[in-house]
């Protein structure tokens, strides 16, 4: 018992926190397939070594802070046809970010500049740990942060409409071009720019109704507590302008007086509500404000019957 105490203790000493969690299990089968000292000990420092690379890659990715997690192999060169492929091949052996050399990604919206730019630099935190070299790693962060510009916070910027009617109050979200962008490249299976039916049922189970659990990124407050949702209904997307539109609607509270909050706690969104977003069918009257509420900001959308 003092010897595993010793043991654990020595561990956290040396921040080796994977060995600590780990020599017990791997010593009970070093044990039993009677293996060598230094097999053992190859065993833990690997495991060690694989968890630290990991971790250090998780952060670095936090770290350049991301709108989207985009690789090259999913980038399609069928649907961006300027795109010179052989001159992306070369960059993504990263030799530019070694030799601390800048590159430029030219061309009209939605071609793809932005999943290019963030995949090079996901393919770069990769292989900075994997490299194990210190003065990689700084060139890259220099890199990442160029990219992160892509993403500073709040990373996604949505103009949020609101039209209030009798039963239903109508919700129309409008996102930045980027944004937009990105999301069509996912979503926009035939390239044509226009979702068809299979492409908006794909696209609400495969990014709409994940935000539920982001309440979809408001609130409703009766003066006495704040009510979050996660249900909505009649959703619609279409692309125009460039930009992605979702419409959908919730119940209308059957209260005199309410306010719909549209924040993101995280401020990875920003939900954007102008006084010429709104709409309030008579005898309903609409208001809006921003606050600050110290670690975010949103707004408020005040209705009165």
């Amino acid at each position: 018992m003092e010897l595993i105490s010793s043991i654990e203790e020595l561990c956290k000493e040396l921040n080796l926190s994977t060995i600590g969690s780990q020599y017990h299990d791997i010593a009970t089968l070093a044990a039993k397939e009677n293996w060598q000292y230094v097999q053992f000990l190859e065993e833990l420092l690997r495991n060690e070594a694989d968890s630290r690379l990991g971790r250090s890659t998780n952060t670095l990715t936090k770290l350049a802070g991301f709108p989207a997690i985009k690789t090259l192999e999913q980038f399609d060169y069928t649907f961006s046809v300027g795109v010179n492929r052989k001159q992306i091949e070369e960059l993504s052996n990263l030799t530019f970010v070694k030799k601390h050399e800048n590159i430029i990604l030219l061309g009209e919206s939605g071609v793809g500049k932005t999943h290019l730019a963030i995949a090079l630099a996901y393919k770069a935190v990769q292989h900075a740990f994997a490299s194990c070299k210190r003065s990689f790693t700084r060139s890259l962060i220099l890199f990442i942060g160029t990219v992160s510009l892509l993403s500073a916070h709040p990373h996604v910027f949505i103009d949020t409409r609101i039209s209030v009617e009798q039963e239903k109050i109508w919700i129309l979200w409008t996102f930045d071009e980027m944004t937009s962008s990105i999301l069509m490249q996912d979503y926009d299976k035939n390239r044509d720019k226009i979702l068809d039916e299979k492409e908006i049922a794909f696209l609400k189970k495969d990014h709409f109704d994940t935000i539920a659990k982001l309440q979809f990124f408001y609130a409703s407050f009766d003066g006495k507590e704040e009510k979050t949702i996660t249900q909505v209904d009649d959703f619609m997307a279409s692309f125009e302008d460039s930009k992605l539109r979702y419409l959908f609607s919730i119940p209308r509270p059957k209260i005199p007086k309410y306010e719909l909050r549209f924040y993101d706690g995280e401020m990875y969104v920003a939900m954007i509500v102008k006084p010429e977003f709104l709409t309030c069918q008579q005898p309903f009257t609409c208001q809006t404000r921003g606050y600050d509420a110290d670690f975010y900001y949103g707004y408020q959308v005040i209705i009165r019957q």
